[in-house]
């Protein structure tokens, strides 16, 4: 997927988790949430920019989303320390929601590598495909606006 397509991804995997903060009241933690879901979304994509990385390799792995979770998670304990766990939760999320949105493509991932090589691949969409993007990303826009509604009313 590119960047429009994870960022819908991760928009639509931290809906349920949003709406419930929105309905306990925690709305702020609900947005601080969202918000670090979508920044880092595309962040494992930086294996297409750094010539160390294999593309779709180790930035691809369970062990990257533990590991920048943790690192990120610390850093906002120092920063935000009030929204650090929803700061957290939300970058966990953003950064498995961009394996899982991967996953789609014919490509797809290696996310035990390299312990474990097994390949996942559901060969939906070829990473490429504007309408797919297109069509995660407001998937992912609807899915927030209903878990923001469905927070509010109950």
């Amino acid at each position: 997927m590119y960047q429009l397509g994870h960022y819908g991804a991760a928009l639509a995997m931290f809906a349920p988790v949003g709406a419930l903060l929105i309905g306990t009241g925690q709305t702020t933690p609900a947005i601080v949430g969202w918000m670090s879901a979508v920044a880092v979304s595309t962040l494992p994509d930086l294996d297409s920019r750094v010539p160390l990385f294999e593309h779709r390799g180790i930035t691809h792995t369970v062990w990257f989303v533990i590991l920048c979770s943790g690192i990120i998670g610390i850093g906002a304990a120092v920063v935000f320390p009030a929204m650090y766990l929803y700061v957290t939760l939300g970058v966990f999320v953003g950064l498995t929601s961009h394996l899982l949105a991967d996953v789609l493509t014919p490509m797809g991932i290696r996310p035990f590598g390299p312990i474990y090589a097994q390949k996942y691949t559901l060969r939906l969409t070829k990473a490429r495909n504007t309408i797919a993007n297109y069509v995660i990303l407001a998937f992912g826009i609807i899915v927030s606006i209903a878990a923001i509604y469905i927070g509010s009313v109950v």
